[in-house]
């Protein structure tokens, strides 16, 4: 279960009373409204003695006593999530990739500038830190790498 009450990878099982298994749903993903659980994505497996019968739907009712604050317990956080956990989730459409390029292209621009930075600055404070340590002129060493990181940026 998603913070937003909606659920993954819906799996419902259904026994008659000798416990055989007589209907197997799955569903990609569900959500509760004010009439129920509506799940999108739907294969059904109806079972028999004699065959199996397979459906597929879009949507379909799940007429069901299970509220979302039963499952709350289950709430899954987006950030605890590996990036293929997160896929099914929401996967973007062609038009959003689209839409999106421009802004990720310049975002990793960005980044590359910020991971470049910060090893600039570790290699200008190098002579600083392994100079001669009883020397003394701490306080120098300090204004002139203040001076530096200054002028760097």
């Amino acid at each position: 279960m998603l913070p937003d009450l909606s659920l993954l990878r819906v799996d419902i099982y259904e026994f008659d009373a000798s416990d055989r298994l007589v209907r197997q749903v799955r569903a990609v993903r569900g959500h509760y409204s004010a009439t129920g659980w509506q799940l999108a994505d739907v294969h059904e497996s109806a079972i028999d003695a004699q065959q199996v019968t397979t459906r597929r739907a879009r949507l379909q009712d799940w007429p069901t006593g299970l509220t979302p604050d039963l499952f709350k317990v289950f709430t899954v956080r987006p950030e605890a999530l590996s990036v293929p956990q997160l896929l099914p989730v929401h996967a973007p459409s062609r038009s959003e990739q689209a839409e999106y390029r421009p802004v990720c292209a310049g975002l990793l621009a960005e980044a590359d500038v910020a991971i470049r930075e910060p090893v600039v600055m570790m290699v200008v404070a190098i002579p600083f830190v392994f100079g001669l340590q009883r020397s003394g002129g701490v306080g120098a060493r300090l204004f002139t790498g203040i001076v530096l990181g200054l002028a760097f940026f």
